[in-house]
């Protein structure tokens, strides 16, 4: 039988102390100072009590009212856990703290570590689309009057319906955690999932956290020693191998490893495209606009399977510490999880990928038994040269890669080309020992790599970055409605007007951000999160504490509480506005996109030309890669500015500056008008 399950919330001022409890059918319970520990007590035992940051605040503020401190001591405890960066279980000990278990009778679970990014909470109640956005009305530093404090009991009661709201979002996570937890009879609810994967690892090599991170070896210097499937065939990578190999990469005084100086801005060129290579991955330099399938050409995207949990897999790779031990448990979980989702076992298959996909973080953190830096550098750029021997087989055939990623390429080519492009898949899975995930798109728009909406042959959508739709807890709301109507847009051809004139909710028009020492709207104060909608009646802006516009918050109204969701109930919304940068986006994105325009570029390079796109459109260019400029020139100098490339060759220049373009005429052979 479950147990009774509360949001809390503590507040702590030098005066008095408070606790609102929430429970399942939203109703309130309050504790005011002076409380009594006794009925708090019995209260809360036997019941699962469910906070954010419980971990390293709330729990021992409970701890220290259970036994009686005073309040001015637990101001004291309040400060330290919040300002002296100590750890809470030092501080549990420097206040001789009851420890709250459950072999005592307690139970908690706390949300924050289940958010990427360890967001706060009234940043993930504007995610959310909480209708209040409040901050602590008072300095918690402050005594407090009786009016105050009722004040305060209000915002406590806020504070948990945010965590109710949130815990709500994060059922499915829950869920999944307390089934893993089950299997290896641990507790990790109140865990991220790099740090589950570590617990249960621990677990499945039969060892402690502080015994392996007893035997980590802390070096200075690391080398990378590939795997022996890594074999290119180019002049362009057999040269970026060579420099790998003899490079020795520095471990910061973060643990991190740091790409040297001769790596950081290195690309290497593949035929048409250009790849920027370091520590994060692989990534082609894209410039905005679009490539579409049509009768002659189809466009396929291929992704490697759980990239980096495949190349420890592959490589037999392990953390020093671990020993070898750490590759069969690793592999036997991998097994489970793919057994698992064969047999349609979707909870224990969730489950088991948590672990799968998050173990790589955890060898790049200091802090973590897991910590191995040479596999954090071994994973990363063996991925990347596997992926450039990918990107090898496609050019060495004719094939254009059009994009790449991390984990993936895209490629442009022929119809009548799909078998050799089929064939070079699977040739180079037997290299490797990769799998290869395919998808086909009727169209790839992007503004860069990182930001892109393809629409697939089946009528979907996959989209990243800025382009994508947002509605989880890791993104800030940013007039939503722009990538609603250019994504509309591109799948059913739907108009940008007939998509933003259709929506009758104000969640898609709000923006919001975390502004550092709070926002001003007309001189009243509004807090660190700001919401705002873009109104036609007003001409200010938001702004920052230092007295300058918050991005895109000219003509922004601010929306801390949200009386209504209608779009009617908002006369001076401004929704030519949110038309006309949703029009911009799609101007931007949708250039068409030509193949060998980079060999064009490169050809001028060779003559001693700064190439440059000279009819772009948009508001994104970028100088190294030009496949969606119609026409290509050079930079010459002042007086002579352009000269065209597209058949046939223009000058232009002032009069009484000729030896610029005859000079232009030498290098490239032809007669220049």
């Amino acid at each position: 039988m479950s147990k009774e399950q509360f949001i809390f919330d503590f507040e702590v001022y030098p005066n008095w102390n408070h606790v609102t409890f929430l429970d399942q059918e939203g109703n309130f319970t309050q504790f005011n100072a002076p409380i009594d520990s006794e009925a708090l007590r019995a209260f809360v035992k036997g019941k699962t009590l469910i906070g954010f940051n419980s971990n390293r605040y709330d729990n021992y503020i409970l701890s220290a009212v259970l036994s009686d401190m005073k309040i001015g001591m637990v101001y004291r405890l309040s400060k330290d856990l919040v300002e002296s960066g100590k750890g809470s279980w030092d501080l549990e000990q420097s206040y001789g703290l009851e420890r709250l278990t459950k072999g005592n009778g307690f139970d908690f679970i706390d949300l924050m570590p289940l958010v990427a990014g360890f967001s706060g909470l009234k940043t993930l109640g504007a995610r959310m689309h909480h209708a209040k956005l409040q901050e602590l009305p008072f300095d918690p530093h402050e005594p407090l009057n009786e009016n105050q404090q009722q004040i305060v009991a209000e915002y406590c009661k806020n504070d948990c319906l945010i965590t109710e709201k949130l815990y709500q979002r994060l059922q499915k996570q829950v869920a999944l955690r307390t089934q893993l937890g089950k299997t290896y009879q641990l507790d990790l609810r109140s865990l991220g999932d790099a740090g589950i994967a570590e617990k249960v690892l621990l677990k499945e090599l039969d060892t402690t956290s502080s015994e392996l991170r007893q035997k980590i070896a802390r070096h200075k210097v690391l080398s990378y020693a590939p795997p022996p499937f890594i074999n290119p065939i180019s002049p362009e990578v057999k040269e970026l191998f060579a420099t790998l190999k003899e490079t020795q990469f520095q471990i910061k005084e973060s643990g991190h490893p740091e790409l040297p100086y001769s790596l950081k801005d290195k690309v290497i060129e593949l035929g048409d495209k250009s790849y920027k290579i370091g520590l994060g991955g692989l990534h082609s330099i894209d410039c905005a606009g679009m490539f579409s399938a049509d009768d002659e050409n189809m466009i396929i995207d291929v992704d490697v399977t759980s990239y980096y949990p495949a190349i420890i897999t592959q490589t037999g790779w392990y953390p020093p510490q671990t020993g070898p031990e750490f590759n069969a448990v690793y592999q036997s979980i991998v097994d489970r999880r793919v057994e698992a989702k064969n047999t349609g076992r979707k909870a224990d298959s969730d489950s088991l990928k948590i672990i799968v996909n998050s173990t790589y973080g955890k060898t790049g953190s200091q802090y973590s038994a897991l910590y191995a830096p040479n596999l954090t550098v071994g994973i990363t750029l063996t991925g990347q040269l596997a992926l450039l021997m990918l990107i090898e087989k496609f050019e060495a055939k004719g094939l254009g890669v059009i994009s790449a990623n991390t984990d993936g390429v895209t490629v442009r080519l022929k119809r009548k080309n799909e078998a050799v492009f089929t064939q070079l898949c699977s040739d180079w899975e037997s290299d490797t020992g990769f799998n290869l995930e395919r998808v086909d798109y009727k169209l790839f728009a992007q503004r860069d790599v990182n930001c892109y909406i393809a629409v697939t042959t089946e009528g979907y959508v996959k989209a990243k970055g800025a382009l994508a739709i947002h509605n989880d807890l890791t993104h800030n709301p940013s007039g939503d409605i722009i990538q609603k109507a250019v994504t509309e847009y591109l799948l059913n051809n739907q108009q940008i007007e007939s998509t933003v004139m259709a929506s009758d909710d104000i969640r898609d028009f709000i923006y919001v951000k975390k502004v550092t020492g709070g926002a001003t709207k007309d001189g009243e104060y509004l807090g660190s999160i700001v919401r705002w909608y873009l109104s036609t009646d007003t001409a200010t802006p938001i702004l920052n504490a230092k007295g300058n516009k918050v991005s895109l918050s000219e003509n922004g109204v601010p929306l801390m509480d949200i009386p209504s969701l209608s779009v009617d109930d908002y006369p001076d919304l401004d929704v030519n506005y949110y038309i006309g940068e949703a029009e911009k986006v799609l101007n931007d994105i949708t250039q068409p996109k030509s193949q060998g325009r980079n060999l064009e570029a490169r050809w001028l390079k060779t003559l001693g030309f700064s190439s440059a796109p000279m009819t772009h459109t948009g508001k994104t260019v970028f100088n190294d890669d030009f496949s969606s400029s119609e026409t290509i020139g050079t930079q010459t100098g002042d007086r002579v500015a352009l000269i065209q490339y597209d058949g046939v060759i223009y000058r232009f220049t002032e009069s009484g500056w000729p030896s610029a373009y005859k000079s232009a005429e030498k290098k490239l052979g032809v007669n220049i008008k």
